[in-house]
């Protein structure tokens, strides 16, 4: 009998990935999101949104042993309201399922930094309800996760081919990439072995960079070279609070150091996330 796992934020950039990679792998995949653009072929994809307890209970009739918890609000004004109802939901929902195995909690490297914003508390708020449950957990705090068809890697790619490249900022500020597959290794490290350990883990490159240096290795790995243009932080804020998309709130946290420590990681799973300058090859 095939493993069974649910996948929440289905339709997101992670969940979406999550589920074509188990599907592949013979599990039994469902997806649940708050509205369903694309069905997938042998995957069960359910319309539900996690801040409605109600609609939560509809999870009770469902089997799964397992869940990837993806879903986030990042963007709203209301990102702390949205998210804590979601994951408490949740979480209530899972408490009293009989036989679940664990559940993998997706954060935020922002949760160990001095981040003061309202994504940060939701996730933290998150970890703690986790903790509490009772319930078997992983939660990983990963940083900037890319692939080569992730959005911002490609809005990057088509400016450094322009011979540029845009820093809010600046651009001193440390970043840990990771890379869409690590991701999901970790997954697989986590599921396939039944390896619920209860405990946080930072997730990212092995060799921190600097923005700056980021996107001068990148537009290396492109064959190129980039002009960095520097935008100032109360002008960044001013453009993206006209041109949306984007939480504001997280921009101020733009000069906060995110230096991933995988020891942890590296201990319990003997597993080291690839260094940007190796991802960055994939997008020769």
């Amino acid at each position: 009998m095939s493993q069974r796992l649910l996948v929440t934020g289905c339709e997101g950039f992670v969940g979406h990935r999550t589920v074509l990679h188990f599907k592949e792998k013979g599990w039994t995949v469902l997806g649940i999101d708050h509205a369903i653009r694309a069905e997938i072929p042998g995957v069960t994809k359910i319309a539900l949104d996690l801040r409605n307890p109600q609609a939560v209970r509809s999870l009770d009739d469902l089997d799964f042993d397992y869940v990837v918890h993806a879903a986030a609000d990042q963007k709203s004004k209301d990102i702390l309201a949205n998210n804590s109802a979601a994951d408490e939901n949740l979480i209530a929902g899972l408490s009293r399922r009989r036989n679940f195995q664990g559940i993998i909690y997706m954060s935020s490297s922002l949760v160990s930094t001095a981040a003061d914003i309202q994504y940060t508390h939701s996730k933290l708020l998150g970890e703690n309800r986790l903790c509490d449950s009772g319930l078997r957990y992983v939660i990983l705090r990963p940083d900037m996760i890319y692939c080569r068809d992730e959005a911002k890697m490609m809005e990057y790619a088509r400016m450094i081919k322009k011979g540029f490249a845009v820093v809010v900022g600046s651009g001193r500020y440390l970043r840990s990439p990771t890379h869409l597959d690590d991701m999901l290794a970790i997954f697989d490290l986590i599921l396939s072995g039944n390896r619920l350990t209860n405990r946080v883990y930072e997730v990212g490159s092995s060799e921190p960079l600097s923005m700056n240096d980021l996107l001068r290795t990148f537009a290396g790995s492109l064959g190129r070279k980039v002009s960095l243009i520097h935008l100032p932080l109360p002008f960044a804020k001013f453009i993206f609070s006209v041109k949306g998309g984007l939480d504001i709130e997280q921009l101020s946290t733009m000069e906060l150091d995110r230096a991933s420590d995988l020891q942890r990681l590296k201990q319990d799973f003997a597993f080291v996330p690839r260094t940007f300058a190796r991802g960055a090859e994939s997008f020769k």
